[in-house]
């Protein structure tokens, strides 16, 4: 106790060497802070790492990605991140990637598609609980040969969106044969993980046929085609330094196609979306053409992502 308050009226902060004491208990508010101090092959950067390996390699005194020796117990996911770090550049595996494009590639139609969905805490329609996710918005671009076609769609507020939303969905990917999505799987740390972990879109789907029996075939057959565009990155089968760790849309994309940026979106982020969504009613008809507009552009700004981040794909497999 006399130590803390010695540190808390100190004038200069305490030199406490980062260890396996860093990532217990409560999330560490200093932990960017003094991760900024560490080398870029430091194993404390490795960001796939479970919490008791971390432990067991600074206990084996393993300080560095260089002190780590070929024949140490990790994961391939974290093996890649491993690589990536030494070669202070991109690591991917050529192999996975081409077996994932090819599930992404069709002579006929593929449809890459976002979608969004608010939660209102207090349930404002029939067979609702607090925080069911009510879809609302989705934006498509369709993709055949060289030809891109966008299209969007946004459920008018003021009644439960979810059917309409649906239904206007399953129309206009009825051509489609595959489905592309970019899930929000949460990053991995251990060994990889495939297909127990539902997407975000696949999530919200079958919610819908849950709720709407009548519409189950056409759902189940949309289900089937979809593909998460997130694969090769939270498996790592692509893995990049600047990336830190993370495999979302937007840090995938400042890499992979940097001239999209979402800062100069007046609607820039899912929640400012959902909020803008919810706000609609409250505004004069001018100001929601306005803000349609601003829903829109975010949403077909993270698609038209997609399609870039597939096309960097496409040539690594090459």
């Amino acid at each position: 106790m006399f130590q803390i308050e010695a540190y808390t009226n100190g004038k200069t902060m305490p030199t406490v060497e980062m260890g396996a004491q860093c990532w217990e208990g409560y999330p560490c508010p200093f932990m960017s802070y003094c991760k900024g101090k560490l080398s870029a092959k430091s194993v404390m950067n490795l960001t796939t790492l479970t919490p008791s390996k971390r432990k067991h390699l600074l206990l084996k005194k393993y300080k560095t990605l260089d002190d780590l020796p070929r024949n140490i117990s990790l994961t391939t996911v974290q093996w890649a991140e491993v690589n990536a770090l030494q070669k202070a550049g991109e690591n991917y595996d050529k192999g996975k990637i081409k077996k994932f494009v090819n599930r992404i590639t069709s002579s006929r139609l593929k449809c890459y598609i976002d979608i969004e969905a608010f939660m209102p805490a207090v349930p404002i329609y029939d067979s609702c609980k607090p925080y069911t996710n009510l879809c609302y918005q989705y934006s498509i671009v369709n993709s055949k040969g060289n030809l891109l076609k966008p299209m969007d769609r946004i459920i008018e507020p003021g009644s439960d969106p979810r059917r309409a939303f649906i239904e206007s969905l399953l129309a206009d990917t009825k051509d489609a044969a595959v489905i592309i999505t970019y899930n929000k799987v949460p990053d991995i740390a251990g060994p990889p993980r495939h297909d127990e972990e539902k997407s975000y879109f696949e999530t919200r789907l079958t919610e819908l046929s849950d709720l709407y029996p009548d519409l189950q075939p056409q759902i189940k057959d949309r289900l089937d085609k979809t593909v998460d565009l997130s694969e090769p990155f939270a498996q790592k089968y692509y893995y990049h330094p600047l990336l830190k760790g993370s495999h979302s849309l937007k840090s995938i994309a400042a890499l992979m196609a940097p001239d999209i940026t979402f800062n100069r979106l007046q609607i820039a982020n899912s929640e400012d979306a959902r909020a803008g969504y919810v706000e609609l009613p409250n505004l004069s008809q001018d100001a929601q053409f306005v803000r349609k507009l601003a829903l829109k552009g975010f949403l077909k700004l993270s698609v038209i992502a997609m399609v870039r981040i597939a096309e960097k794909l496409e040539l690594l497999a090459a």
